[in-house]
């Protein structure tokens, strides 16, 4: 039976690479195509290339558990920017969705009729937390930073630079997006402010969970005007059923 991905729901699901074993990656080997497999062959360490396969095996598998195309069928293309699409084959199909990968932690995300994004990040990253965040940062994201305790500075930063990389990736952009043009700001524990750049319309939706003690994971989606969209992570049962439990840390309509 098949997963139901309704016209408001966004689905998360998520992979924890360590709990892999060889049969398991030569199984995810199988569902790619022809070129991922000769991309994933060219990557010189073993780690990056087990986490190149488990990411495009699991979009595979997360997009057949809601349309009826085999996991190794499905093709996909991209826009000039780079951000991954279904391919013209899969006209009719109105499905988003983004990929992401971090050391030990891949995910996907996939929704209908909406502009999507997700990011990883792993908080053990030896980082010079006020430096980039001057060089990349919007002012209040800096003096927000500077206000933290050195402890906290750190993780408040993995956590920003998330929920900013899938703003950016959900538009399109990537990178290549100015950081400092839109800022984040929490309040307290349990709320988000999103203050979108020049000419984008507010009506973002994110939420920051934390799939392990080592990672955080976001979500970006743009929803209609008076529109929420219910965000929900899943772990990938296939690859490890001791998966923690997801906490959810922050979440916001704008």
């Amino acid at each position: 039976m098949r997963s139901t991905l309704g016209p408001h729901d966004v689905h998360a699901r998520y992979r924890l690479t360590e709990l892999v074993t060889e049969k398991m990656h030569a199984q995810a080997l199988q569902t790619l195509s022809p070129d991922e497999r000769e991309r994933a062959a060219r990557f010189v360490f073993p780690r990056d290339r087990l986490m190149f396969v488990a990411a495009h095996d699991l979009l595979r598998r997360t997009l057949s558990d809601y349309e009826d195309v085999p996991p190794e069928a499905w093709e996909f293309t991209q826009t000039a920017s780079g951000k991954p699409l279904l391919s013209d084959r899969h006209r009719g199909i109105n499905i988003g969705f983004n990929l992401a990968h971090t050391r030990g932690l891949v995910a996907c995300v996939v929704c209908r009729n909406t502009d999507v994004g997700i990011d990883v990040e792993r908080l053990d990253r030896k980082i010079r937390a006020l430096d980039l965040a001057a060089r990349y940062f919007s002012p209040t994201e800096v003096v927000a930073l500077q206000a933290c305790t050195e402890h906290e500075r750190h993780f408040r930063f993995i956590e920003l630079w998330t929920l900013k990389e899938s703003y950016v990736k959900a538009i399109g952009e990537g990178l290549s997006h100015p950081l400092h043009t839109f800022s984040f700001g929490f309040d307290g524990s349990s709320a988000l402010r999103f203050d979108p750049p020049m000419g984008d319309q507010p009506r973002w939706q994110f939420e920051l969970f934390a799939p392990s003690v080592q990672h955080r994971m976001a979500v970006a989606v743009r929803c209609a005007q008076q529109e929420t969209r219910q965000i929900t992570p899943l772990a990938d049962g296939v690859w490890g059923a001791n998966l923690p439990v997801v906490r959810t840390s922050v979440r916001a309509v704008e």
